[in-house]
């Protein structure tokens, strides 16, 4: 069987880009095994370090001709089925994906081609929180809404396979949309590939960082939550008496501003450091230093830091939303992100080295590199034994 993987994502879209990582680790070792026929087309030039399988680069060049075809029959028309018929005739990528003869095409990154190209697809859902969480305006503004709902709709009713994250998450695409149960496959997020990388990073010295500290690394969306963070530490010193810092690492987005704001307000400016972006061997560095993850978010059903954070036996303290205990189980401590009261309960157990977790150092080989990849490989290898 022939598979092409698609590779869109770029480094700085985060969690997409870790996850195409992790889907071509896995997709080489099946390569290397026999099991398939693969080749990459990439778009980016990052990704030849990460490749050792077949590759192609896609440059498309459309012609306005090409591009205003696309836009009237797309998004003026909305005639998709035509667009599925012609799109090859049209559309540079189609046609050198044609051209790869592929049963099928993994798009990792989420890609609209999944549904605008007739060649059978298989791709992820991360997450449907513009249904469930619609109050936040990152995923609930009626633009942003109105174009995550035409997405999804268009994933379940025309991809052969769709990969979601959890039980819950397979759950919420059927209640949400029309889809064919069979064709959805819980495949776990696992730890991307440069948490197991060893690091060299002096990066207290670097960031004249606090010590002890609690992390957390998030984009500066509302819906992060990092006032939970802020309203538990000013508890912690107004009824306890105790303090412990806090490191927030994360590109400004909409609620940044605010959070700024509010530490000021709360005279936690000498508590609370802002890092901005870091490069992954430094947050590897932060997540080996700090004294715990604190991960507030409302959005789920699962999320990547708390999996990076055990996998490197850092304590995690973890928002009681969607499937955050599906998939962490007893490697973390839970809170209702809305209770800082309780949040910063836990961070007093925390100071007084309470922190159990069932022990959070005996999940070493679940968390192992190899122990991870080989899940994920076997989960893809029996989806492509479906598909022959």
């Amino acid at each position: 069987m022939k598979i092409l993987v698609y590779l869109s994502m770029k480094p700085e879209e985060g969690g997409k880009f870790q996850y195409s990582i992790t889907m071509l680790d896995a997709l080489t070792v099946l390569f290397d095994k026999g099991f398939i026929d693969v080749v990459a087309v990439y778009e980016d030039d990052i990704w030849k370090e990460y490749l050792t399988i077949p590759s192609i680069k896609s440059s498309p060049n459309f012609s306005f001709i090409e591009r205003k075809s696309k836009a009237l029959i797309l998004k003026r028309f909305k005639m998709l089925r035509l667009w599925r018929f012609i799109g090859k005739y049209l559309d540079a990528t189609q046609q050198l994906f044609y051209r790869q003869k592929p049963d099928l095409i993994f798009y990792p990154g989420n890609d609209n081609l999944a549904y605008e190209c007739s060649i059978p697809s298989m791709i992820p859902i991360f997450d449907l929180m513009h249904r469930y969480e619609p109050h936040f305006a990152e995923v609930g503004e009626e633009y942003i809404f109105t174009k995550r709902e035409h997405h999804y709709k268009n994933i379940c009713q025309y991809a052969k396979f769709i990969l979601v994250d959890s039980n819950l998450g397979k759950e919420q695409v059927l209640e949400s949309y029309k889809c064919d149960a069979e064709k959805i496959v819980v495949l776990p997020y696992i730890p991307p590939r440069y948490v197991y990388e060893s690091v060299d990073v002096h990066i207290l010295d670097k960031y004249n960082l606090p010590d002890p500290f609690i992390l957390y690394p998030a984009q500066f969306w509302s819906h992060k939550n990092h006032i939970a963070i802020i309203n538990a530490l000013c508890i912690l010193r107004d009824k306890y008496a105790e303090t412990i810092h806090a490191v927030f690492v994360g590109s400004t987005k909409n609620a940044y501003n605010n959070i700024q704001q509010n530490i000021v307000e709360y005279r936690l400016t000498n508590q609370i450091k802002i890092l901005g972006y870091v490069p992954n061997n430094e947050l590897v560095a932060l997540y080996k230093r700090a004294e715990a993850l604190v991960f507030p978010s409302y959005f789920g059903p699962t999320n990547i830091p708390p999996l990076e954070a055990a996998a490197l036996g850092c304590p995690v303290i973890l928002s009681d939303v969607y499937a955050n205990r599906e998939r962490l189980g007893d490697n973390a401590w839970y809170f209702d992100p809305n209770d800082h009261t309780r949040l910063a309960e836990l961070l007093i157990k925390l100071l007084r080295g309470e922190y159990d977790a069932k022990d959070h150092n005996s999940h070493t080989d679940y968390w192992n590199k190899e122990s991870q990849r080989d899940r994920t490989v076997k989960i893809l290898e029996t989806i492509i034994d479906a598909s022959n």
